[in-house]
């Protein structure tokens, strides 16, 4: 699975965490993706299992976005998928 690794101007995403500031509107879209993931899971410990799911790939978009080397981006995308689909196998 490729994602784009082009760096985005004007993403939201890109200042979260930048500014200091708390978002009201942040928090609704977590709770949004986070019950989406939920919603796939099964077992015990969904609540924090999808929270864990949702920190991996949000670090993982974020530090592909941030290196320079194509090939590296690529592979921390790669890893963090593969580990995240091991965990659920």
């Amino acid at each position: 699975m490729q994602f784009s690794l082009v760096k985005m101007e004007h993403c939201c995403g890109e200042e979260l965490g930048l500014r200091g500031q708390q978002s009201p509107t942040s928090d609704a879209v977590l709770n949004t993706r986070l019950e989406q993931v939920e919603g796939t899971l099964k077992g015990d410990d969904i609540s924090e299992r999808a929270l864990v799911i949702m920190s991996t790939l949000i670090g993982a978009l974020t530090l592909s976005r941030s290196v320079k080397n194509p090939v590296l981006a690529q592979k921390i995308l790669d890893v963090a998928r593969d580990f995240l689909k091991k965990q659920q196998s």
